[in-house]
């Protein structure tokens, strides 16, 4: 599987909070939001197949992002 680079702009804060994290775990901040990433795609991929709307999906990411950006 070939992969691909992509660029994400965060607070200084949650970069913060992602450098703390991957050093508990340790491993690499590419690969901590790499993995989170696959999982929370992952449970979309569930919830419309499973019948969720689109707009219930959008409400729960805005949802975790604001819960995310306190």
């Amino acid at each position: 599987m070939s992969k691909k680079r992509i660029s994400a702009t965060v607070s200084e804060d949650f970069d913060s909070k992602l450098n703390e994290r991957a050093q508990k775990l340790g491993v690499s901040k590419s690969a901590l939001v790499s993995f989170a990433l696959g999982v929370y795609m992952s449970q979309l991929d569930i919830l419309e197949k499973n019948g969720t709307s689109e707009k219930d999906l959008y409400d729960m990411i805005r949802f975790n992002y604001e819960e995310m950006s306190r």
